[in-house]
Protein backbone atom coordinates (compact mmCIF):
# COMPACT_ATOMS: atom_id res chain seq x y z
CA UNK A 1 0.00 0.00 0.00
CA UNK A 2 1.26 3.11 -1.05
CA UNK A 3 2.19 5.46 2.36
CA UNK A 4 2.41 9.37 2.31
CA UNK A 5 2.60 10.64 5.89
CA UNK A 6 3.42 14.24 6.54
CA UNK A 7 5.21 15.46 9.65
CA UNK A 8 6.39 11.74 10.09
CA UNK A 9 9.14 11.17 12.31
CA UNK A 10 11.06 8.18 12.29
CA UNK A 11 12.73 6.74 15.50
CA UNK A 12 15.56 4.49 14.65
CA UNK A 13 18.79 2.91 16.50
CA UNK A 14 21.55 5.81 16.61
CA UNK A 15 24.37 3.42 14.68
CA UNK A 16 21.58 2.62 11.81
CA UNK A 17 19.83 5.57 10.62
CA UNK A 18 17.67 8.81 10.72
CA UNK A 19 16.17 9.73 14.28
CA UNK A 20 13.42 12.42 14.24
CA UNK A 21 13.03 12.53 9.92
CA UNK A 22 11.63 15.48 8.49
CA UNK A 23 8.50 15.57 6.73
CA UNK A 24 8.01 13.29 4.15
CA UNK A 25 10.70 13.49 1.04
CA UNK A 26 9.54 15.25 -2.42
CA UNK A 27 6.30 13.02 -2.99
CA UNK A 28 6.37 14.12 -6.77
CA UNK A 29 8.67 11.36 -6.91
CA UNK A 30 7.92 7.96 -6.88
CA UNK A 31 9.84 5.08 -5.80
CA UNK A 32 9.04 1.97 -6.97
CA UNK A 33 11.05 -1.01 -5.14
CA UNK A 34 11.35 -4.36 -7.30
CA UNK A 35 12.19 -7.58 -5.88
CA UNK A 36 12.18 -11.22 -6.95
CA UNK A 37 9.61 -13.29 -5.82
CA UNK A 38 10.94 -15.14 -2.75
CA UNK A 39 7.76 -17.34 -1.39
CA UNK A 40 5.49 -16.17 1.27
CA UNK A 41 8.45 -15.69 4.04
CA UNK A 42 10.88 -14.22 2.01
CA UNK A 43 8.73 -12.07 0.45
CA UNK A 44 7.62 -11.12 3.97
CA UNK A 45 11.15 -10.13 4.88
CA UNK A 46 11.53 -8.20 1.36
CA UNK A 47 7.96 -6.38 3.05
CA UNK A 48 9.78 -5.72 6.57
CA UNK A 49 12.18 -3.87 4.85
CA UNK A 50 9.89 -1.84 2.23
CA UNK A 51 7.67 -0.77 4.88
CA UNK A 52 10.12 1.35 6.79
CA UNK A 53 10.88 3.00 3.77
CA UNK A 54 7.56 3.51 2.40
CA UNK A 55 6.89 5.64 5.33
CA UNK A 56 9.21 8.31 4.18
CA UNK A 57 8.98 8.51 0.38
CA UNK A 58 6.11 7.81 -2.53
CA UNK A 59 6.93 4.01 -3.10
CA UNK A 60 5.07 0.89 -3.90
CA UNK A 61 6.49 -2.64 -4.33
CA UNK A 62 6.30 -4.94 -7.34
CA UNK A 63 7.67 -8.69 -7.08
CA UNK A 64 9.02 -10.25 -10.25
CA UNK A 65 7.79 -13.38 -10.65
CA UNK A 66 8.07 -16.66 -12.62
CA UNK A 67 4.93 -15.78 -14.83
CA UNK A 68 3.23 -12.55 -13.83
CA UNK A 69 5.94 -9.62 -13.52
CA UNK A 70 4.34 -7.98 -16.42
CA UNK A 71 1.06 -7.41 -14.14
CA UNK A 72 2.99 -6.71 -10.80
CA UNK A 73 4.97 -4.38 -12.51
CA UNK A 74 2.13 -2.50 -14.06
CA UNK A 75 0.29 -2.51 -10.58
CA UNK A 76 2.99 -0.84 -8.80
CA UNK A 77 3.18 2.20 -11.37
CA UNK A 78 -0.22 2.92 -11.81
CA UNK A 79 -0.09 2.82 -8.15
CA UNK A 80 2.56 5.68 -8.26
CA UNK A 81 0.93 7.17 -11.32
CA UNK A 82 -2.62 7.45 -9.11
CA UNK A 83 -0.39 9.50 -6.53
CA UNK A 84 0.12 11.75 -9.14
CA UNK A 85 4.59 11.53 -9.40
CA UNK A 86 6.02 13.26 -12.32
CA UNK A 87 8.66 11.05 -12.13
CA UNK A 88 9.23 7.36 -11.07
CA UNK A 89 12.76 6.08 -10.06
CA UNK A 90 12.77 1.97 -9.68
CA UNK A 91 15.52 0.92 -7.21
CA UNK A 92 15.87 -3.07 -7.68
CA UNK A 93 16.29 -5.07 -5.01
CA UNK A 94 18.43 -7.52 -6.29
CA UNK A 95 22.31 -8.78 -5.64
CA UNK A 96 22.71 -8.42 -9.45
CA UNK A 97 21.56 -7.59 -12.63
CA UNK A 98 21.84 -10.70 -14.58
CA UNK A 99 19.39 -12.24 -11.40
CA UNK A 100 16.86 -13.54 -14.22
CA UNK A 101 13.50 -12.01 -12.52
CA UNK A 102 15.91 -9.06 -13.05
CA UNK A 103 15.74 -9.52 -16.77
CA UNK A 104 12.37 -10.05 -17.15
CA UNK A 105 11.06 -6.98 -14.99
CA UNK A 106 13.02 -4.66 -16.95
CA UNK A 107 12.23 -5.87 -20.23
CA UNK A 108 8.52 -5.32 -18.99
CA UNK A 109 9.87 -1.62 -18.19
CA UNK A 110 11.68 -1.26 -21.36
CA UNK A 111 8.22 -2.51 -23.72
CA UNK A 112 5.45 -0.63 -22.05
CA UNK A 113 4.76 3.18 -22.77
CA UNK A 114 3.86 4.62 -19.00
CA UNK A 115 2.96 7.76 -19.62
CA UNK A 116 5.23 9.33 -17.19
CA UNK A 117 9.56 9.21 -16.81
CA UNK A 118 11.10 6.26 -15.28
CA UNK A 119 14.39 5.69 -14.73
CA UNK A 120 16.35 2.54 -13.59
CA UNK A 121 18.58 2.29 -10.60
CA UNK A 122 21.93 0.62 -9.82
CA UNK A 123 21.39 -3.18 -8.15
CA UNK A 124 22.59 -3.94 -4.68
CA UNK A 125 26.06 -5.22 -5.30
CA UNK A 126 27.56 -1.80 -6.34
CA UNK A 127 27.36 -0.43 -3.07
CA UNK A 128 29.56 -0.68 -0.15
CA UNK A 129 26.34 -1.37 2.47
CA UNK A 130 26.04 -4.31 0.56
CA UNK A 131 29.73 -4.85 1.26
CA UNK A 132 28.98 -4.70 4.97
CA UNK A 133 26.67 -7.00 5.13
CA UNK A 134 28.86 -9.49 3.84
CA UNK A 135 31.69 -7.97 6.30
CA UNK A 136 29.40 -8.60 8.93
CA UNK A 137 27.93 -12.23 7.92
CA UNK A 138 31.77 -13.41 7.58
CA UNK A 139 32.64 -11.98 11.07
CA UNK A 140 30.41 -14.24 12.80
CA UNK A 141 31.41 -17.22 11.31
CA UNK A 142 35.22 -17.09 10.65
CA UNK A 143 37.72 -17.61 13.53
CA UNK A 144 40.74 -17.44 11.09
CA UNK A 145 40.47 -16.48 7.53
CA UNK A 146 44.53 -17.76 6.63
CA UNK A 147 43.63 -21.14 7.37
CA UNK A 148 39.81 -21.22 6.10
CA UNK A 149 38.17 -20.82 3.11
CA UNK A 150 35.24 -18.74 1.75
CA UNK A 151 32.52 -19.96 -0.26
CA UNK A 152 29.59 -17.54 -1.29
CA UNK A 153 26.47 -18.84 -2.34
CA UNK A 154 24.33 -16.31 -5.26
CA UNK A 155 21.20 -17.25 -7.20
CA UNK A 156 18.85 -16.43 -9.68
CA UNK A 157 20.23 -17.85 -12.27
CA UNK A 158 18.57 -18.96 -15.44
CA UNK A 159 21.57 -20.45 -18.00
CA UNK A 160 25.48 -21.02 -17.96
CA UNK A 161 25.99 -17.08 -19.08
CA UNK A 162 24.00 -15.58 -16.03
CA UNK A 163 25.70 -17.83 -13.92
CA UNK A 164 28.92 -16.42 -14.65
CA UNK A 165 27.87 -13.15 -15.08
CA UNK A 166 25.88 -13.17 -11.51
CA UNK A 167 29.52 -15.51 -9.95
CA UNK A 168 31.65 -12.26 -11.10
CA UNK A 169 29.58 -9.67 -9.53
CA UNK A 170 29.86 -11.81 -6.58
CA UNK A 171 33.59 -11.70 -7.21
CA UNK A 172 33.93 -8.06 -7.23
CA UNK A 173 32.18 -7.56 -4.13
CA UNK A 174 34.42 -10.54 -1.97
CA UNK A 175 37.83 -8.85 -3.31
CA UNK A 176 36.86 -6.06 -1.67
CA UNK A 177 36.15 -7.63 1.32
CA UNK A 178 39.38 -10.09 0.69
CA UNK A 179 41.30 -7.08 1.00
CA UNK A 180 41.77 -7.44 4.77
CA UNK A 181 40.89 -10.76 5.86
CA UNK A 182 43.09 -12.41 3.29
CA UNK A 183 40.77 -16.09 2.97
CA UNK A 184 43.26 -18.94 2.20
CA UNK A 185 40.56 -19.61 -0.73
CA UNK A 186 37.43 -18.10 -1.94
CA UNK A 187 35.06 -19.41 -4.07
CA UNK A 188 31.38 -18.53 -5.46
CA UNK A 189 28.79 -20.73 -6.28
CA UNK A 190 25.66 -19.83 -7.83
CA UNK A 191 22.28 -21.46 -7.74
CA UNK A 192 19.62 -21.68 -10.85
CA UNK A 193 16.76 -20.35 -10.26
CA UNK A 194 13.44 -22.83 -10.78
CA UNK A 195 12.70 -21.48 -14.62
CA UNK A 196 15.74 -22.78 -15.42
CA UNK A 197 13.92 -26.64 -14.47
CA UNK A 198 14.13 -29.10 -12.20
CA UNK A 199 16.98 -30.77 -13.33
CA UNK A 200 19.45 -27.94 -13.86
CA UNK A 201 18.53 -26.52 -10.45
CA UNK A 202 19.33 -29.93 -8.53
CA UNK A 203 22.28 -30.19 -10.36
CA UNK A 204 23.68 -26.36 -9.17
CA UNK A 205 22.53 -27.53 -5.61
CA UNK A 206 24.34 -30.41 -6.13
CA UNK A 207 27.71 -28.21 -7.31
CA UNK A 208 27.59 -26.29 -4.14
CA UNK A 209 27.73 -29.38 -2.28
CA UNK A 210 30.67 -31.15 -3.81
CA UNK A 211 32.62 -27.92 -3.32
CA UNK A 212 32.49 -27.32 -0.34
CA UNK A 213 33.15 -30.98 -0.10
CA UNK A 214 36.69 -30.57 -2.23
CA UNK A 215 37.75 -27.62 0.23
CA UNK A 216 36.51 -30.32 3.36
CA UNK A 217 38.46 -32.64 2.34
CA UNK A 218 41.84 -31.13 2.19
CA UNK A 219 41.17 -30.27 5.85
CA UNK A 220 40.24 -26.88 5.42
CA UNK A 221 37.75 -24.79 7.92
CA UNK A 222 34.79 -23.86 5.37
CA UNK A 223 33.15 -20.61 5.64
CA UNK A 224 29.36 -20.69 3.93
CA UNK A 225 27.20 -17.75 3.24
CA UNK A 226 24.17 -17.89 1.01
CA UNK A 227 24.64 -14.30 -0.17
CA UNK A 228 21.66 -13.79 -2.13
CA UNK A 229 17.79 -12.94 -2.17
CA UNK A 230 17.06 -16.35 -2.83
CA UNK A 231 13.53 -18.41 -1.90
CA UNK A 232 12.31 -18.84 1.53
CA UNK A 233 8.89 -19.78 1.33
CA UNK A 234 8.90 -20.99 4.61
CA UNK A 235 12.52 -21.92 7.02
CA UNK A 236 12.02 -25.14 6.23
CA UNK A 237 11.40 -24.88 2.29
CA UNK A 238 14.33 -22.91 1.24
CA UNK A 239 17.30 -22.67 -0.79
CA UNK A 240 19.76 -22.56 2.10
CA UNK A 241 17.82 -25.23 4.04
CA UNK A 242 18.20 -27.58 0.53
CA UNK A 243 22.16 -26.73 1.31
CA UNK A 244 22.42 -27.29 4.57
CA UNK A 245 21.02 -30.91 4.39
CA UNK A 246 23.59 -31.43 1.50
CA UNK A 247 26.10 -30.41 3.42
CA UNK A 248 25.65 -31.25 7.37
CA UNK A 249 27.60 -34.48 6.92
CA UNK A 250 30.89 -32.27 6.40
CA UNK A 251 33.15 -31.48 9.38
CA UNK A 252 34.78 -28.29 9.26
CA UNK A 253 31.61 -26.04 8.20
CA UNK A 254 31.02 -23.09 9.51
CA UNK A 255 27.32 -21.39 8.56
CA UNK A 256 24.42 -20.39 10.27
CA UNK A 257 22.09 -19.58 7.14
CA UNK A 258 22.15 -15.81 6.99
CA UNK A 259 21.84 -14.10 3.83
CA UNK A 260 21.25 -10.38 2.43
CA UNK A 261 18.24 -10.53 3.69
CA UNK A 262 16.86 -9.43 6.80
CA UNK A 263 19.45 -6.90 7.45
CA UNK A 264 19.20 -3.16 8.42
CA UNK A 265 21.43 -1.91 5.73
CA UNK A 266 19.07 -3.03 3.07
CA UNK A 267 16.51 -0.47 4.44
CA UNK A 268 19.50 2.22 4.62
CA UNK A 269 20.48 1.52 0.83
CA UNK A 270 16.95 1.98 0.05
CA UNK A 271 16.75 5.23 1.71
CA UNK A 272 20.48 6.05 0.38
CA UNK A 273 19.31 5.11 -3.01
CA UNK A 274 15.91 7.50 -2.91
CA UNK A 275 18.00 10.51 -1.32
CA UNK A 276 20.19 10.16 -4.51
CA UNK A 277 18.16 10.96 -7.04
CA UNK A 278 15.59 14.05 -4.88
CA UNK A 279 17.01 17.44 -5.31
CA UNK A 280 18.05 18.79 -2.00
CA UNK A 281 17.00 22.16 0.09
CA UNK A 282 19.75 24.40 2.03
CA UNK A 283 17.99 22.81 5.37
CA UNK A 284 19.04 19.10 3.83
CA UNK A 285 22.65 19.95 3.48
CA UNK A 286 24.94 19.53 6.87
CA UNK A 287 28.57 20.38 7.22
CA UNK A 288 30.95 17.84 9.41
CA UNK A 289 34.24 20.31 9.91
CA UNK A 290 37.37 18.07 10.39
CA UNK A 291 40.15 19.80 11.70
CA UNK A 292 43.45 18.55 13.33
CA UNK A 293 42.03 19.65 16.52
CA UNK A 294 44.12 19.98 19.76
CA UNK A 295 43.60 20.86 23.41
CA UNK A 296 40.47 22.86 24.56
CA UNK A 297 41.58 26.01 23.67
CA UNK A 298 43.22 25.22 20.98
CA UNK A 299 39.93 23.89 19.56
CA UNK A 300 37.73 26.56 20.89
CA UNK A 301 39.88 29.10 18.80
CA UNK A 302 38.19 27.32 15.79
CA UNK A 303 34.91 27.02 16.97
CA UNK A 304 34.56 30.92 18.00
CA UNK A 305 35.88 31.93 15.02
CA UNK A 306 33.47 30.19 12.96
CA UNK A 307 30.14 30.50 15.45
CA UNK A 308 28.53 33.19 12.98
CA UNK A 309 28.16 30.52 10.65
CA UNK A 310 26.32 28.26 12.63
CA UNK A 311 23.24 30.36 12.01
CA UNK A 312 23.04 30.02 8.21
CA UNK A 313 24.39 26.21 7.92
CA UNK A 314 24.08 22.90 10.01
CA UNK A 315 27.44 22.29 11.23
CA UNK A 316 28.99 19.57 13.32
CA UNK A 317 32.35 19.08 14.52
CA UNK A 318 34.59 16.13 14.28
CA UNK A 319 38.01 17.09 15.39
CA UNK A 320 40.48 14.61 14.79
CA UNK A 321 42.95 12.79 12.25
CA UNK A 322 40.09 11.19 10.12
CA UNK A 323 38.90 9.21 13.62
CA UNK A 324 35.94 6.80 12.43
CA UNK A 325 34.21 7.23 15.61
CA UNK A 326 34.35 10.88 16.01
CA UNK A 327 33.03 11.03 12.24
CA UNK A 328 30.09 8.84 12.65
CA UNK A 329 29.13 11.30 16.11
CA UNK A 330 29.23 13.93 13.60
CA UNK A 331 26.83 12.19 10.97
CA UNK A 332 24.64 11.08 13.79
CA UNK A 333 23.56 14.95 15.25
CA UNK A 334 22.97 16.06 11.63
CA UNK A 335 21.06 13.16 10.74
CA UNK A 336 19.14 14.12 13.96
CA UNK A 337 18.74 17.44 12.34
CA UNK A 338 16.87 15.97 9.67
CA UNK A 339 19.42 16.68 7.19
CA UNK A 340 19.82 14.28 3.86
CA UNK A 341 23.36 14.80 2.45
CA UNK A 342 26.07 15.70 4.09
CA UNK A 343 29.76 17.56 3.36
CA UNK A 344 32.57 16.69 5.30
CA UNK A 345 35.24 19.44 4.88
CA UNK A 346 38.84 18.32 5.85
CA UNK A 347 40.54 21.67 7.37
CA UNK A 348 44.04 20.96 6.59
CA UNK A 349 46.67 22.69 4.49
CA UNK A 350 46.51 19.89 1.70
CA UNK A 351 43.98 18.90 -0.28
CA UNK A 352 45.05 15.13 0.31
CA UNK A 353 45.23 15.00 3.65
CA UNK A 354 43.31 12.23 5.58
CA UNK A 355 41.22 12.08 1.96
CA UNK A 356 41.47 8.09 1.35
CA UNK A 357 40.42 7.53 5.23
CA UNK A 358 37.57 9.54 5.04
CA UNK A 359 36.70 8.61 1.35
CA UNK A 360 36.44 4.82 2.79
CA UNK A 361 34.99 5.74 6.14
CA UNK A 362 31.69 7.45 4.21
CA UNK A 363 31.73 4.87 1.94
CA UNK A 364 33.03 6.76 -1.50
CA UNK A 365 36.01 4.58 -1.49
CA UNK A 366 36.48 0.90 -1.54
CA UNK A 367 40.09 0.49 -2.25
CA UNK A 368 41.55 2.39 1.31
CA UNK A 369 45.00 0.34 1.66
CA UNK A 370 44.27 0.40 5.67
CA UNK A 371 40.05 -0.90 5.20
CA UNK A 372 40.60 -3.75 7.39
CA UNK A 373 41.50 -1.38 10.17
CA UNK A 374 39.29 1.16 9.58
CA UNK A 375 35.12 1.11 10.34
CA UNK A 376 32.75 2.36 7.62
CA UNK A 377 29.50 5.02 8.88
CA UNK A 378 26.24 3.06 7.56
CA UNK A 379 24.08 5.93 6.52
CA UNK A 380 21.08 6.97 4.01
CA UNK A 381 22.73 10.16 4.22
CA UNK A 382 24.79 11.12 0.25
CA UNK A 383 28.36 12.25 1.49
CA UNK A 384 31.04 14.52 0.08
CA UNK A 385 34.35 14.93 1.23
CA UNK A 386 37.07 17.28 0.22
CA UNK A 387 39.13 20.39 1.84
CA UNK A 388 43.01 21.57 1.94
CA UNK A 389 43.56 25.50 2.03
CA UNK A 390 46.83 24.49 -0.38
CA UNK A 391 48.65 27.52 -1.61
CA UNK A 392 44.54 29.69 -1.37
CA UNK A 393 45.13 33.97 -1.03
CA UNK A 394 43.33 33.82 1.68
CA UNK A 395 45.81 31.98 3.85
CA UNK A 396 48.71 33.82 2.27
CA UNK A 397 46.97 37.20 3.24
CA UNK A 398 46.72 36.23 6.88
CA UNK A 399 50.51 35.04 6.86
CA UNK A 400 51.53 38.31 5.69
CA UNK A 401 49.66 40.32 8.26
CA UNK A 402 51.17 38.05 10.82
CA UNK A 403 54.73 38.75 9.71
CA UNK A 404 53.96 42.72 9.39
CA UNK A 405 52.27 42.66 13.21
CA UNK A 406 55.61 41.40 14.19
CA UNK A 407 57.44 43.74 11.92
CA UNK A 408 59.94 46.54 13.15
CA UNK A 409 62.53 47.10 10.33
CA UNK A 410 61.27 45.20 7.25
CA UNK A 411 65.02 45.38 5.02
CA UNK A 412 66.47 43.50 8.02
CA UNK A 413 63.76 41.07 8.99
CA UNK A 414 63.57 37.83 6.35
CA UNK A 415 60.37 35.80 6.62
CA UNK A 416 60.45 32.38 6.85
CA UNK A 417 57.44 30.51 6.11
CA UNK A 418 57.11 27.09 7.86
CA UNK A 419 54.65 24.23 7.06
CA UNK A 420 54.35 20.70 9.05
CA UNK A 421 55.64 18.60 5.79
CA UNK A 422 55.44 15.00 5.22
CA UNK A 423 56.72 12.12 5.25
CA UNK A 424 56.88 10.85 2.00
CA UNK A 425 59.30 12.81 0.01
CA UNK A 426 56.72 13.72 -3.11
CA UNK A 427 54.07 14.77 -0.70
CA UNK A 428 56.99 16.73 0.82
CA UNK A 429 57.37 18.68 -2.49
CA UNK A 430 53.83 18.95 -3.14
CA UNK A 431 53.84 20.93 0.14
CA UNK A 432 57.10 23.09 -0.53
CA UNK A 433 55.94 23.81 -3.60
CA UNK A 434 52.37 25.28 -2.29
CA UNK A 435 55.19 27.43 0.50
CA UNK A 436 57.10 29.10 -2.69
CA UNK A 437 53.58 29.91 -4.52
CA UNK A 438 52.67 31.47 -0.57
CA UNK A 439 55.99 33.09 -0.73
CA UNK A 440 55.61 34.76 -4.16
CA UNK A 441 52.30 36.06 -3.40
CA UNK A 442 53.57 37.65 -0.01
CA UNK A 443 55.94 38.99 -2.24
CA UNK A 444 53.48 41.07 -4.73
CA UNK A 445 51.54 42.20 -1.56
CA UNK A 446 54.18 43.92 0.58
CA UNK A 447 56.51 41.02 0.86
CA UNK A 448 58.83 42.89 -1.45
CA UNK A 449 59.79 45.51 1.54
CA UNK A 450 61.71 42.52 3.66
CA UNK A 451 65.02 41.18 3.40
CA UNK A 452 63.62 37.93 2.08
CA UNK A 453 61.01 35.34 2.49
CA UNK A 454 61.98 32.16 2.47
CA UNK A 455 60.15 28.46 3.60
CA UNK A 456 60.99 25.02 4.32
CA UNK A 457 59.07 22.18 6.22
CA UNK A 458 59.52 20.40 9.58
CA UNK A 459 58.58 16.89 8.62
CA UNK A 460 57.81 16.68 12.40
CA UNK A 461 56.20 13.23 12.59
CA UNK A 462 58.97 11.64 11.42
CA UNK A 463 62.04 11.82 13.57
CA UNK A 464 65.03 11.12 11.25
CA UNK A 465 63.73 13.94 8.45
CA UNK A 466 62.71 16.35 11.05
CA UNK A 467 66.69 15.94 12.83
CA UNK A 468 67.74 17.00 8.94
CA UNK A 469 64.86 19.84 8.54
CA UNK A 470 65.75 21.34 11.72
CA UNK A 471 68.88 21.69 11.22
CA UNK A 472 68.30 23.26 8.06
CA UNK A 473 65.85 25.73 9.85
CA UNK A 474 68.15 26.38 12.64
CA UNK A 475 70.89 27.36 9.83
CA UNK A 476 67.92 29.59 7.87
CA UNK A 477 67.61 31.08 11.69
CA UNK A 478 71.01 31.92 12.13
CA UNK A 479 71.57 33.32 8.75
CA UNK A 480 69.00 35.57 8.87
CA UNK A 481 70.13 36.95 12.07
CA UNK A 482 73.57 37.85 11.09
CA UNK A 483 74.04 41.67 10.24
CA UNK A 484 71.71 43.20 13.01
CA UNK A 485 69.18 40.86 10.91
CA UNK A 486 65.52 39.31 12.64
CA UNK A 487 64.22 36.21 11.60
CA UNK A 488 60.22 35.76 11.59
CA UNK A 489 58.75 32.48 11.81
CA UNK A 490 55.32 32.67 9.54
CA UNK A 491 53.91 28.93 10.79
CA UNK A 492 51.52 27.96 7.60
CA UNK A 493 49.47 26.53 10.57
CA UNK A 494 45.21 26.20 10.98
CA UNK A 495 45.91 27.93 14.16
CA UNK A 496 48.80 28.11 16.94
CA UNK A 497 52.45 27.99 16.19
CA UNK A 498 53.60 24.52 16.16
CA UNK A 499 56.45 23.42 17.73
CA UNK A 500 59.43 25.75 17.04
CA UNK A 501 59.62 26.73 20.47
CA UNK A 502 60.42 23.05 21.90
CA UNK A 503 62.58 22.23 18.24
CA UNK A 504 64.74 25.23 17.68
CA UNK A 505 66.59 26.24 20.75
CA UNK A 506 69.29 29.06 21.67
CA UNK A 507 68.14 31.08 18.37
CA UNK A 508 66.55 34.64 18.30
CA UNK A 509 63.30 35.33 16.60
CA UNK A 510 60.22 36.26 16.56
CA UNK A 511 57.06 33.59 15.99
CA UNK A 512 53.82 34.77 14.40
CA UNK A 513 50.58 32.50 14.83
CA UNK A 514 48.58 30.56 12.61
CA UNK A 515 45.48 31.25 9.79
CA UNK A 516 42.91 30.91 12.58
CA UNK A 517 41.14 33.29 14.23
CA UNK A 518 41.05 35.27 11.41
CA UNK A 519 38.18 37.32 9.52
CA UNK A 520 39.69 35.04 6.57
CA UNK A 521 39.46 31.64 8.16
CA UNK A 522 35.94 32.21 8.54
CA UNK A 523 35.66 33.69 5.17
CA UNK A 524 37.55 30.31 3.77
CA UNK A 525 35.16 27.79 4.98
CA UNK A 526 32.01 29.31 3.69
CA UNK A 527 33.36 29.29 0.78
CA UNK A 528 34.47 25.83 1.09
CA UNK A 529 30.36 25.07 2.51
CA UNK A 530 29.08 27.01 -0.84
CA UNK A 531 31.07 25.13 -3.01
CA UNK A 532 30.32 21.61 -1.00
CA UNK A 533 26.65 22.27 -1.43
CA UNK A 534 27.14 22.73 -5.28
CA UNK A 535 29.12 19.73 -5.31
CA UNK A 536 26.17 17.95 -3.08
CA UNK A 537 23.49 19.09 -5.71
CA UNK A 538 25.61 18.35 -8.80
CA UNK A 539 25.66 14.67 -7.73
CA UNK A 540 21.98 14.32 -6.52
CA UNK A 541 20.72 16.57 -9.29
CA UNK A 542 17.26 15.77 -8.86
CA UNK A 543 17.45 13.92 -12.20
CA UNK A 544 18.72 11.07 -10.97
CA UNK A 545 22.04 8.94 -11.27
CA UNK A 546 24.23 9.26 -14.39
CA UNK A 547 24.48 5.21 -14.08
CA UNK A 548 20.53 4.95 -13.96
CA UNK A 549 18.97 3.46 -17.16
CA UNK A 550 16.27 5.62 -18.73
CA UNK A 551 13.34 3.09 -19.63
CA UNK A 552 10.86 5.31 -20.40
CA UNK A 553 10.03 9.06 -21.22
CA UNK A 554 6.04 11.40 -20.73
CA UNK A 555 5.53 10.49 -24.03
Amino acid sequence: MLRRLIGFALLLPLNCSWVNAAEIIHPETGFLVMAPDRGFLGNEEVRDVYQEFSELYTTALAFATEKKTAGNVMAGINELKASKVKNIRVLPLFISPSHAFYQKAVKVLMFQAWGVPIKLGETLNKSYLVEEVLKKRIAELSRNPSREVLVVVGSGAADRQRTVAIKTDLEALITQVNRSLKFSATEVVVLLDRIAGRAARTASFERVADRIKRYQSQGKRVVVIPFNVGWKATNMMSSWNRIKVQISKFDKIAANGKGLIPDKNIGIWLKKQANLRLPLSDDEIGVVLMPHGSDFNWNETIRDNLAPLLDRYKIEYAFSMADPKVIERAVRRLEKRGVRAIMLIRVYSLAASFREKTEYILGLNKTYEQAGKTQRIVSPAVFTTFGGSEDDPLVTEVMMERAKALSKNPRQETLILLAHGAGDDEDNRHWMNNLAIMAEQMRKNGGADFRDIQYYTWREDWPEKRQKAVAVIRQMIEAASRDGGTAILVPERTTGQGHAKELIEGVSYRYATGFAPHANFRIWVERQIESGKALLRNKVSGTGQSSDIFVSSAK
